[in-house]
């Protein structure tokens, strides 16, 4: 099969996402399950242009538009959602559910030799990423129900 996706790991390794070895639901899970918050501490999830190959340029401008990311361990990482919609780009911080806006305090989420803050709901296990990651994967889009935070990133 012919990678329509990629992941980047760690925001340098680019990896076509096939089904070459299994089911791309167990490629992803494992993906994220290995993730340990210092060596193996990011990975995102992108769509290549129709037609287009890992290295063609359509595919680098692809890469930073829109993609779902996640930082930290395979027991507590964030996922970001970016957008980009006529030439507009947005980035949400993806939360389990819309109350989003508690009292709780925020999460810290060590990945690489960076630390993020996230709100408590924010915070998911490689399990749970993982089944937001295959619906991304299959729709473009994360599963209805989900919050999303709008991060203001100088954009």
């Amino acid at each position: 099969m012919i990678a329509t996706h990629v992941t980047t790991v760690n925001g340098f390794t680019k990896i076509p996402l096939d089904d070459s070895e299994g089911p791309v639901s167990n490629t992803l899970a494992g993906m994220l399950g290995r993730l340990n918050g210092t060596s193996l501490f990011s990975l995102a999830l992108w769509k290549l242009p129709a037609g287009a190959a890992l290295g063609d340029a359509s595919a680098t401008r692809a890469a930073d538009e829109n993609y779902l990311q996640s930082a930290g361990s395979a027991t507590a990482m964030s996922i970001e959602l970016r957008r980009t919609v006529d030439g507009v780009a947005s980035q949400f911080a993806v939360g389990s559910s819309s109350s989003s806006a508690t009292n709780a305090p925020w999460v810290s989420i060590p990945f690489g030799q960076h630390t993020l803050e996230v709100q408590p709901n924010e915070v998911f296990s490689a399990e749970e990423a993982a089944a937001i990651y295959l619906a991304y994967y299959e729709t473009g889009e994360i599963p209805e129900g989900l919050a999303l935070r709008e991060l203001d990133l100088g954009l």
